[in-house]
C-alpha cells in the first residue's frame, strides 16, 4: 500500500501518458473539425453560413458572401422567403445530426481517456500485488482478497486521480490543513484483530478485567469536528476473540460484579 501511494501518482506524470492522452484528444478535434468543416461546406453551396452566437451555431442566408439582416430578409418576395424557410429546415437537421455526431465522439473519447487511466494504473499497481499473490499462492482466500484489491482499485481510478489533480492543485489553506487528509487506500489494508501464528498451542487467556468491552471485544471512535467518526481499523478484539479455539479463564466474582457481562457471555 505504501508504494501505490506513491507509485500511482507517478502514473499520471510519466511522458507516455501524457503523449497517449494527447494523442486521443488531438484525434477527436480533427473528426470533430472535419465533420464542422462537411457541415459548413453544405451549408456555404446552398448559399448559407454558419454563425456562431452565444445560443450555438445557427444558419443564416447570405448573398454575396454577406450575412443578411432582418431588414434585408423582409424585403424579398414572399417566394423567396419560403424557400429560405425551407432550406434552413434542411440544413438545421444537417446541423442536428452533425452535433449529435460530435456529441457521440465526444462520449467515446471520454471512454477512451478512462481506459487509458485504467490501464496505466493497472500497469502501476499489478506487479505489485501479482508479486504478492506469487508468495501468498496457497492461501485462496488471501488471493481472493487480492485480486478483489486489484479490481476495486481498477473500478476507482477516476476517484485515485482527482485526488491527485487536487493535491497538485490546492492552495495553502488553513481549515484545509486542519482537516484529516483522506486517504483511498485505507480500506485495503488489513485489521488484524488476533494473531495466534506464534502460538504452540491452543490459546488460553486469563481475563483478569472481565468488563463488557474486555470480554466481547468494541468498536473505538475519534472525534473530528465535534463529530464521532469510526471505521473497521478502530474494531478491538476482546477475551472471547482471542480465546477462540481455546479457554478463557475468569474469576466468577470479578465476572457477576461487572454490569452486563454475565449476560453477553451467555449469549456469546
Amino acid at each position: 500500500i505504501e508504494d501505490m501511494e506513491t507509485e500511482l501518482p507517478q502514473a499520471f506524470e510519466t511522458e507516455e501518458y501524457e503523449k497517449d492522452r494527447e494523442r486521443i484528444q488531438q484525434s477527436f478535434q480533427e473528426k470533430r473539425q472535419k465533420l464542422f468543416n462537411d457541415l459548413e461546406e453544405t451549408v456555404n453551396e446552398k448559399g448559407y453560413a454558419l454563425l456562431q452566437t452565444p445560443r450555438g451555431v445557427v444558419i443564416v442566408p447570405t448573398k454575396d458572401g454577406e450575412v443578411l439582416g432582418p431588414d434585408e430578409l423582409n424585403q424579398l418576395s414572399s417566394e423567396e422567403q419560403e424557400k429560405i424557410k425551407e432550406d434552413k429546415e434542411s440544413l438545421q437537421g444537417s446541423l442536428k445530426s452533425t452535433v449529435k455526431e460530435i456529441q457521440k465522439q465526444q462520449k467515446e473519447v471520454k471512454e477512451e481517456l478512462r481506459e487509458l487511466d485504467r490501464q496505466t494504473v493497472g500497469f502501476a499497481v499489478s506487479h505489485l500485488i501479482d508479486d504478492l499473490i506469487q508468495k501468498y499462492k496457497d492461501l485462496d482466500q488471501v488471493v481472493e482478497f487480492l485480486e478483489s484489491v486489484q479490481k476495486d482499485i481498477l473500478d476507482n481510478v477516476q476517484e485515485f486521480k482527482k485526488s491527485v489533480e487536487e493535491e497538485e492543485t490546492a492552495q495553502p489553506n488553513i481549515l484545509r490543513a486542519m482537516q484529516p487528509k483522506q486517504n483511498l487506500f485505507e480500506k485495503y489494508r488489513i485489521n488484524l484483530i488476533v494473531d495466534n501464528c506464534d502460538m504452540d498451542g491452543a490459546p488460553v487467556i486469563f481475563e483478569e478485567n472481565p468488563t463488557y468491552h474486555n470480554l466481547i471485544g468494541s468498536i473505538e471512535h475519534e472525534a473530528r469536528f465535534g463529530a464521532l467518526v469510526t471505521n473497521f481499523h478502530m474494531i478491538k478484539a476482546g477475551a472471547l476473540h482471542r480465546a477462540n479455539g481455546g479457554y478463557l479463564m475468569l474469576e466468577i466474582r470479578d465476572l457477576l460484579t461487572k454490569p452486563f457481562s454475565w449476560e453477553a457471555l451467555e449469549r456469546a
